[in-house]
């Protein structure tokens, strides 16, 4: 594999085991991983369609539509992240397991330095980033703030544009295998 489709920033740099840059945090003490937040609300009846929470954000591709996340802090679990970015961009609490696992592993990337191979991704024009994708279920009224603009639920067949590039391609592959993406945390 080409330092190209590692995300590396120059081809001319290839990965070697003294340089630590892909397993280094940033500057801003962020790792390369990101977390996804795909908040769902319950049927309101049996057979009811399942409904999305996305937030309405400023991005480079102006405001859009997309999931909730971001970035995991250096020193901090995955659980404290998603609970971190569930209250900070719209004060809810979200129902987790003690070590929550993802339902999908989903890669953003660059223009410059996306697969050309097939791969499926998301476009970001900013950074390559991994994104682990969790199903939660909340508690409380979702109240926007920081990066959220807004907050709506949306049914998988009518989900609002501009959303950010990528956003319905994850969207599709969570919700379209079923029983295989399970909202609640094991007991």
């Amino acid at each position: 594999m080409s330092a190209r489709h590692l995300g590396w920033r120059s081809p001319a740099i290839s990965p070697g085991p003294e340089l630590q840059y892909p397993l280094a945090p940033n500057r801003n003490n962020h790792w390369p991983s990101n977390v996804r937040i795909l908040i769902v609300s319950p049927p309101r009846n049996a057979g009811a369609a399942q409904r999305v929470g996305l937030i309405l954000r400023h991005s480079p591709y102006g405001e859009v539509w997309c999931h909730l996340g971001g970035r995991i802090q250096r020193g901090e679990t995955i659980a404290d992240a998603l609970r971190r970015h569930a209250r900070e961009t719209l004060q809810i609490d979200i129902e987790l397991a003690l070590e929550p696992q993802p339902v999908d592993v989903f890669q953003w990337f660059p223009a410059e330095v996306a697969p050309d191979d097939g791969t499926p991704y998301g476009d970001d024009a900013r950074k390559h980033a991994i994104g682990l994708s969790f199903i939660v279920e909340h508690e409380g009224a979702p109240t926007p703030q920081g990066e959220a603009l807004d907050f709506a639920y949306f049914s998988l067949d009518e989900l609002p544009e501009p959303l950010w590039p990528g956003c319905g391609r994850l969207l599709g592959r969570l919700f379209s295998a079923g029983p295989r993406y399970s909202r609640k945390a094991p007991t």
